[in-house]
């Protein structure tokens, strides 16, 4: 939203922002794991979602374990995501193993 607005009001940044947020962007995710996770919660794409997991984006961390059937799996990528900062991953892991 605040890309949005300032892409319209004129502001070179914010547009350059908004086009890296776009499912199309070609900038890699090494370069920038938020993009990289935004495009993966836009197109609905978990390998990207891994790759940004890996890159430390904690959403995408999340969202993953979400998913994950494997008990052992999924208790790791909330553990990464706690770890990274996602305060409802923690809550999640600390039910998942109490």
């Amino acid at each position: 939203m605040f890309f949005h607005s300032t892409c319209r009001i004129g502001d070179e940044e914010g547009c350059r922002r908004l086009d890296a947020l776009e499912p199309g962007s070609t900038i890699p995710c090494e370069d920038d794991p938020f993009a990289c996770q935004w495009r993966a919660y836009r197109t609905k794409d978990l390998s990207l979602h891994d790759e940004a997991c890996s890159l430390g984006a904690a959403e995408s961390c999340a969202l993953i374990a979400f998913e994950e059937k494997d008990d052992h799996k999924r208790l790791a990528y909330y553990e990464t995501s706690c770890q990274l900062g996602h305060t409802h991953a923690c809550d999640v892991l600390v039910r998942l193993v109490a």
